[in-house]
């Protein structure tokens, strides 16, 4: 009986309508990911019971998933001040962009900025996971090329990704990591 238990229970948990946390996720292609950043609390869905995998995702909400991955809370909490002008010190991302700046994870654009709502690239997201993580890169150009290979070594580069520079979503970060 409890062998015939165990087999129904692992048919239930694998079958893809079962463990679908999302009402929009069930036959995406990043659908196990998803859902497993989603149940160690990385990310979350959307009040509508929707997760929306092919959203487009800012360097706001980027920086405070890689964040939430590679900092301890402590080092994002009361953390404020990133020295960007775009970054306002009351804002809900302030202290993961802040927290990322002093742990050396982002150092924002040339001229100061930040650029917290703009959407994020997939060079760039590179660029900071590579940084994050302290992975190694031999030199490359152009300048994302470093990165991008140290994640191509990885076998990490989700399968939609086939530009560099197209918008990241939600589902390609959720399968990056």
């Amino acid at each position: 009986v409890v062998a015939i238990a165990s087999v129904q229970l692992t048919l239930y948990f694998n079958s893809p309508i079962a463990s679908v946390l999302f009402r929009d996720v069930g036959t995406h292609l990043y659908r196990e990911s998803i859902e497993w950043i989603s149940s160690q609390g990385i990310v979350q869905g959307y009040s509508d019971g929707m997760f929306r995998p092919n959203k487009t995702v800012n360097r706001a909400e980027f920086t405070k998933i890689v964040t939430g991955i590679t900092l301890p809370s402590s080092a994002v909490t009361g953390c404020t001040d990133s020295s960007f002008d775009d970054v306002p010190s009351n804002a809900w991302f302030a202290p993961y962009v802040c927290a990322a700046k002093k742990y050396g994870i982002l150092s924002g654009y040339p001229d100061g900025t930040f650029r917290p709502g703009n959407p994020i690239n997939f060079a760039e997201v590179a660029k900071i996971v590579v940084t994050a993580f302290e992975y190694n890169t031999s030199p490359g150009t152009p300048w994302y090329v470093p990165y991008t290979n140290a994640l191509a070594t990885r076998g990490v580069i989700p399968r939609s990704v086939a530009l560099f520079d197209k918008h990241t979503t939600r589902g390609e970060v959720a399968e990056l990591f």
